[in-house]
């Protein structure tokens, strides 16, 4: 079998390293432009070879929090790694300058673009503050995740009496609108199962009734659903949900 964790940590050392010499080397470049907070952090391509390498702002959570998250699941300290603190620059990505206060994808994006580009930058950076729980202001903005989530939930329809679930038939949710769209060419169901996910870890967190309300929401819609819908990454999320809302609470 392959030496996955080898192959992690080779990945690490190859891809923070700024003295890297050769075509599109070094890989990661400072991004000095301060957005959402007064602090330098970096900056990695999507794909060797991209356009948008070394200019600021463009760079993706996807790859630069799970970049920070896959070393830290092999147990390198990315808090305090070569004097830098790559942890905390991910905060970087919490959208407080457009008043979004979401993990998005970028330190600039917009909501009503697409799910999964608004609702896994937010389950990286979940997963990373269970390792490094002191980090910034992330416990605050965990729980005003959870909270505008759970707010989207209700404006795509869901109800607690009447009982209702929501509908995440839609390609995205516009937070500043408050309103569901579809952009006419592709749906994301899928975002049921990373909102699940998020809610139920905020749950378990606070104990947050409402929390668990989404939680149980989001998954009755995917139980009830006859289409497949797989999407992106995001349906794997609901499926760990279901299994540990089984076993935790019944």
């Amino acid at each position: 079998m392959r030496d996955w964790k080898g192959l992690a940590k080779a990945y690490d050392e190859f891809v923070f390293n700024f003295d890297l010499n050769g075509d599109f080397l070094p890989l990661i470049w400072w991004d000095k432009s301060h957005r959402n907070f007064k602090r330098n952090t970096f900056g990695l391509p999507s794909f060797v070879g991209s356009t948008r390498q070394g200019k600021d702002g463009f760079q993706e959570a996807i790859n630069c929090v799970a970049a920070v998250l896959g070393a830290t699941l092999v147990g390198i300290n990315k808090s305090n790694q070569g004097g830098h603190n790559w942890v905390l620059m991910c905060e970087n990505y919490y959208n407080v300058d457009n008043r979004e206060y979401l993990f998005l994808n970028t330190a600039n994006w917009k909501t009503g673009r697409s799910f999964w580009y608004e609702i896994l930058p937010n389950i990286l950076f979940y997963q990373l503050a269970h390792y490094y729980p002191d980090t910034g202001n992330c416990q605050s903005e965990m729980r005003i995740v959870a909270d505008r989530w759970y707010e989207a939930c209700v404006a795509m329809g869901a109800s607690i009496n009447p009982w209702k679930v929501p509908n995440f038939d839609w390609t995205a949710f516009n937070f500043n609108s408050r309103k569901p769209l579809y952009n006419g060419r592709w749906r994301e169901p899928d975002a049921a199962a990373g909102i699940a996910w998020l809610e139920y870890m905020a749950y378990i967190k606070w104990k947050e009734p409402r929390y668990l309300t989404a939680a149980e929401w989001s998954m009755q819609f995917l139980q009830k659903r006859v289409e497949n819908p797989f999407y992106e990454i995001l349906l794997p999320y609901g499926a760990y949900t279901a299994a540990r809302m089984n076993a935790e609470i019944g």
